[in-house]
């Protein structure tokens, strides 16, 4: 069977609820989609301006770093329901905080690890936060 309506109202498939996502999420998910478009469109005009050559490694990662994040943004954007949804948004801006650190320590492969550390350690400390504060409900 492959879903019927409950005593709720609700749409039940497979004994999970699917409640409509909230006007917090929807907001949330246009913001990324807005900020993805965002990065991509930058990442593009940079492929076209100042990674066009490839002689220089640290403008090629970087452009390609502002490209992964935007699409990493995007694709949180196109579900709210997805269970990476913050990982992939934690990733995103690590990664964007990466690439500053890379270009002032002229090591971009460097700065993006430092980054993507930063994004993960982000993602860990919201998880941790969340379990807190859900076990210190009365």
């Amino acid at each position: 069977m492959p879903g019927f309506h409950g005593r709720l109202g609700r749409h039940v498939n497979y004994g999970y609820v699917a409640a409509a996502p909230s006007q917090r999420s929807l907001r949330q998910m246009r913001i990324n989609r807005v900020l993805g478009l965002i990065l991509v469109a930058i990442a593009t005009l940079g492929y076209l301006t100042v990674a066009d050559d490839l002689r220089h490694t640290g403008e090629f990662l970087g452009v390609t770093s502002i490209l992964l994040a935007g699409a990493l943004l995007l694709l949180t954007g196109l579900s709210a329901r997805a269970p990476s949804v913050t990982l992939s948004r934690s990733l995103a801006a690590g990664i964007v905080l990466g690439i500053p650190i890379g270009a002032v320590l002229d090591a971009m492969l460097l700065g993006l690890g430092i980054g993507i550390a930063i994004g993960v350690m982000l993602e860990l400390v919201r998880v941790w936060l969340q379990r807190r504060r859900a076990t210190n409900v009365p």
